[in-house]
């Protein structure tokens, strides 16, 4: 009997346990649907929205305003044969602990540099040994991208700094004793140049 009693019991607490359950499972089910549905409201609410276009922006449009512009020349660096055409002196450039026999040309640069006084264009042919991995640079030069020397450089600084001259009239200076056309914004970047060294 006492077996029996103890069965009842433990099948009431179980029955008990179930029901505890169902009522949490519903519970959470009804809290679950309650944010499914807030998730989808907010969802909603920062959905984009359909664009409204006031202008025309198809591509016919674009195609017509391009046929209308005016074609200017490009202001970025000269091409290397406009370059050779304005060289007026050149200069073979060897690494200093090469033997020049064992060289082989590798690239050309070209620079302004002031020569008795007078901006010349230079013509600068870089020779270095077969392997090597670091070019030399012409001397006077920056860097191996540099137009200008370093001299020109530093006339327009004691121009500029110095004497307290305007970057127009530095200029207009360079032009007048060196005969090199120097525009305002290429001294600036040479100033910046040579404030970054």
């Amino acid at each position: 009997m006492d077996s029996r009693d103890d069965e009842k019991e433990r099948i009431q607490q179980l029955t008990e346990q179930v029901r505890q359950q169902s009522a949490r499972i519903e519970q959470l089910e009804g809290e679950l649907d309650r944010l499914k549905q807030l998730l989808a409201g907010k969802a909603d609410s920062k959905s984009a929205k359909t664009p409204v276009f006031k202008e025309n922006y198809s591509l016919d449009r674009n195609a017509r305003r391009q046929r209308k512009r005016r074609v200017r020349p490009s202001s970025g660096r000269r091409p290397k044969e406009l370059k050779r055409s304005l060289v007026r002196s050149e200069c073979d450039v060897y690494h200093p602990d090469a033997d020049p026999k064992h060289c082989v040309f590798r690239r050309e640069q070209f620079a302004w540099r002031i020569i008795d006084g007078q901006a010349v264009y230079v013509g600068y042919r870089v020779h270095d040994l077969p392997d090597s991995k670091q070019l030399p640079l012409p001397p006077g030069l920056r860097t191996s991208r540099s137009e200008y020397g370093i001299e020109i450089i530093l006339i327009l600084a004691f121009l500029h700094y110095w004497i307290g001259v305007s970057l127009d009239h530095a200029c207009e200076v360079m032009r007048f004793f060196t005969k090199l056309e120097l525009s305002k914004s290429q001294a600036d970047s040479l100033l910046k140049q040579l404030a970054c060294d």
